[in-house]
């Protein structure tokens, strides 16, 4: 601090202290503004995910439901089939 002109002195700190409170709040506000992008991100990816979680589960179920469906068809395929012998091959009545 100068003896001839503290005043100055005093002016020049505290405009490099307001300066410096201005690059603080500037670098503030976009880093809010970069934390609300990325949460906005992150809850879209979350209902992305759910979506395709809630598909993958229709999709399992439909699958399930049509491997039931053709194994059922094949027991009632080999229910209504006659037998073949199995030393010739051929058709044999079905005995009920």
């Amino acid at each position: 601090m100068s003896i001839f002109n503290p005043w100055a002195e005093v002016r020049r700190l505290k405009a490099q202290l307001e300066a410096g409170y201005e690059t603080y709040r500037i670098e503030e506000t976009q880093q809010q503004a970069e934390w609300a992008k990325k949460e906005a991100r992150l809850l879209k990816l979350e209902r992305d995910n759910a979506d395709l979680i809630t598909e993958l589960t229709v999709r399992g179920l439909v699958i399930e439901q049509r491997n039931n469906a053709i194994k059922s068809l094949k027991e009632q395929l080999a229910k209504a089939v006659d037998p073949r012998d199995p030393k010739t091959g051929r058709f044999t009545k079905k005995v009920n």
